[in-house]
């Protein structure tokens, strides 16, 4: 699920936590406005209903904090053993599936094939969990990880020149199992798998 709260320092980072274990969940950095969106993955055996998701500034201290609903179960979740997928930089090895070794952004898209491949299934597969990462982007922008297709206007992560940033990400696949990562700017990407739903 994605959790978005405001009240943050521009571009600080920020840490989500689960106040009923306490786990944490994500940290993610803060846009330009302060704004924090955080995919989260709920850990598997928290209890049915409202739980509290605390976001905590670890710059300036800002704390937020907001309810989520857990439904009865994680059904449809199953955990593979982390897989690197995929790795744009010339400098590291092919992961699971073959990509081309360089920076995406713009109008170059990335597409990959997640199903079949690193303990996903090949089909029955309608999500996948994955941390993504950005490295030495070439200025400040955002990456969205959707099914191809229809570029939706969301970001799954936001970074500013010559960072590594990860994230998590559960990522919608399509109908052909593939996965598409979106740069406004260059930077290289890559990808670990943690999991699949069911879909």
């Amino acid at each position: 699920m994605t959790v978005t709260v405001g009240g943050f320092t521009p571009f600080e980072w920020v840490l989500f936590s689960i106040a009923s274990t306490p786990t944490t969940l994500n940290t993610v950095q803060a846009d330009a406005s302060g704004v924090a969106t955080a995919t989260v993955v709920i850990p598997a055996g928290i209890s049915s209903g409202a739980h509290t998701v605390s976001a905590l500034g670890t710059a300036s201290g800002a704390g937020a904090r907001t309810t989520v609903v857990v439904g009865g179960s994680t059904a449809g979740f199953a955990a593979v053993s982390p897989v690197r997928v995929f790795d744009t930089r010339p400098t590291e090895v092919q992961g699971a599936v073959s990509v081309t070794k360089q920076k995406y952004g713009g109008g170059n898209v990335l597409r990959v094939r997640v199903t079949g491949v690193a303990g996903v299934p090949s089909s029955g597969v309608g999500s996948v969990s994955l941390n993504v990462t950005v490295v030495d982007p070439v200025g400040a922008g955002f990456v969205t990880v959707f099914p191809c297709g229809e570029l939706p206007g969301v970001s799954s992560l936001n970074y500013v020149a010559g960072q590594t940033v990860p994230n998590a990400v559960i990522a919608p696949v399509s109908a052909g199992g593939e996965v598409c990562f979106f740069s406004n700017v260059d930077t290289h990407l890559l990808a670990d798998v943690n999991g699949w739903f069911a879909g």
